[in-house]
């Protein structure tokens, strides 16, 4: 499902996410949805993240890339997390492309 965001800068700012590891812990909580997951395991969450737990803590990347909006006054970005795209549409219509 598409879904349109009026301004996304923290998807632009914050590409890497870390979560330092804390000693005696067994897993790391994704803070998207809450799930526990296991040591040296590797997932993508619903906000589209490719998350690492590993010894030394949590790492989250974006695998949105960001498209380039040729015009912010007329157009706005539409987020797919399904599948994880993005595009760039008419702000008065979304379902035109920009």
């Amino acid at each position: 499902m598409w879904e349109i965001r009026q301004v996304e800068f923290a998807r632009y700012l914050v590409a890497l996410r870390e979560l330092p590891y804390k000693h005696g812990q067994t897993s790391c909580i994704d803070n998207t949805n809450g799930i526990h997951h296991d040591l040296d395991s590797t997932w993508i969450n619903s906000q589209c993240y490719k998350c690492h737990c590993s010894s030394v803590g949590m790492t989250c990347c974006d695998t949105i890339v960001p498209p380039n909006n040729p015009n912010p006054k007329l157009c706005t970005v539409q987020y797919d997390y399904d599948t994880c795209q993005a595009r760039v549409v008419n702000r008065d219509d979304p379902s035109l492309p920009c």
